[in-house]
């Protein structure tokens, strides 16, 4: 619903009115400022809030960027006072705001509408339009004595000021403004109050201090800035990225598989490129069977089998499926397994549908169940179980270094350690620290030292000692 700013729901909080005539403006100077806003939710548990998905970090936390004005002293008051000057910076957001209070202690309903938008003078005249309502808006905004500016923000039309409103009773109350140039003069906006920030900060300002809130460019203050941050949320001041992705292992959901968009399709807090079962939530990862399909979406839990090759459809994979064929006649008594017209001992892929058995790569495995159905490997070797056998396999390790780069390409080894800058990584090395003694009996395997001197004979080289 539209609104204007003082919403009419809080008018029969305040009642009279009061009428001052000469009223001038003052107000402080004030910076622009670039700071981060954050409510924590935990610590805010039993204060309602506005759910803010856009905004929401780290499950519990909103935080907010904010480029807008701040005061530059504790004085963050625009009051309206009788004679003096008026205050000189008459054409800025503040001078708007001083204005709009003027209008206030005037209690007129035209000079208050001439604080607003051209563009908004007819709706104005219909919100106001019945008598009894203008009465009442007018009694409450009769009762302000001072406004204080504590932030401005951004958003993609306006800029909202947020502003503790004092009564003369004492009370205060925080509420947002919306205001907006045009033709290079600031007026009060009438709007839907749909900025995401000013719900969260009305109800959280009733409790603390803007101050509070205001952290700087660090939100978890690791000594990192935020943007620079490749965890803003979680602290890891080592800013250790161990697949070089972007993110800190600290907040990667693969942090040892590249995934620099994260996705995790569901929702399991491990990302599609690291999750053995990226469709389906397990939390825990299990693979009873080390195929590297885990349990939740195994068709075949307890039988490896990586392709989950499915014949008949029923989501009982092949290889554990007491009818391959579901034919009605189980596997140990019908002479064609998978249905295709080849008897068993005939074909080739017993468990597979192949009725032409072809092989595309003459290796004597049908492409129907060759791990590799374009390159001849008759072994069918898969050093890392992922259905994709090595002659064909880009990452035969599946450690995420494609092999062409990987100084082990056989042996996983995330961080290609290479101690002796011989081009092979350490954990498929003889000979780490090449000094031409082979690890198993080199007394500093990870030293250099050809003499293998060990002065007191421990077994540990002088120079590892």
């Amino acid at each position: 619903m539209k609104k204007i700013t003082i919403t009419l729901s809080l008018i029969l909080i305040f009642w009279g009115s009061l009428y001052i005539q000469a009223q001038t403006c003052r107000f402080p100077a004030y910076q622009t400022t670039d700071y981060t806003l954050t409510f924590d939710m935990e610590l805010d548990s039993i204060i309602r809030h506005t759910t803010d998905s856009v905004y929401n970090r780290c499950g519990k936390v909103f935080s907010y960027p904010i480029h807008g004005l701040q005061p530059s002293n504790d004085d963050s008051r625009i009051i309206a006072v009788t004679g003096g000057s008026e205050n000189s910076a008459s054409n800025t957001l503040p001078a708007a705001l001083c204005r709009l209070l003027q209008a206030y202690k005037q209690n007129s309903l035209s000079n208050i509408k001439q604080q607003y938008r051209p563009s908004d003078a007819s709706e104005f005249d219909e919100l106001l339009a019945n008598d009894t309502i203008a009465q009442l808006y007018l009694n409450a905004i009769g009762q302000v004595d001072f406004f204080k500016l504590l932030l401005t923000y951004e958003t993609e039309n306006f800029t909202i000021a947020m502003l503790e409103c004092h009564y003369t009773d004492g009370s205060v109350n925080p509420v947002p403004f919306a205001l907006q140039q045009v033709n290079g003069q600031w007026y009060a906006a009438i709007t839907d109050d749909s900025a995401s920030l000013a719900p969260n900060l009305i109800v959280f300002l009733q409790h603390r201090t803007i101050n509070d809130f205001i952290i700087g460019q660090d939100i978890d203050g690791d000594g990192v800035t935020d943007s620079l941050d490749n965890c803003p949320c979680t602290a890891n001041p080592d800013q250790t990225d161990s697949d070089g992705d972007g993110f800190g292992d600290a907040c990667d959901n693969c942090p040892l598989t590249a995934n620099p968009d994260q996705k995790d399709s569901d929702e399991d807090g491990f990302g599609n490129a690291c999750d053995n079962c990226p469709y389906t939530p397990n939390i825990w990862q299990e693979d009873s069977d080390g195929d590297h399909v885990g349990d939740s979406c195994d068709n075949c839990m307890f039988v490896p089998n990586p392709r989950q090759q499915d014949n008949d459809g029923d989501e009982v994979g092949d290889v554990c499926d007491d009818d391959v064929d579901n034919d009605g006649i189980p596997n140990d008594l019908d002479n064609d397994i998978d249905g295709d017209n080849i008897p068993n001992d005939e074909d080739s892929c017993p468990y597979i549908f192949n009725p032409t058995n072809d092989d595309s790569d003459d290796d004597g495995i049908p492409d129907a169940c060759d791990n590799c159905p374009m390159a001849s490997n008759s072994d069918q070797e898969d050093t890392d179980g992922d259905g994709v056998g090595d002659a064909c396999d880009p990452d035969i390790d599946d450690d995420g270094i494609p092999n062409e780069e990987d100084n082990c390409p056989e042996t996983p080894n995330t961080d290609q350690l290479d101690t002796d800058c011989d081009g092979v990584g350490d954990v498929c090395d003889d000979d780490i620290d090449d000094d031409g003694i082979p690890n198993t009996i080199d007394n500093c395997p990870n030293t250099h030292n050809p003499d293998q001197k060990d002065t007191n004979g421990n077994g540990i080289g002088d120079v590892c000692e």
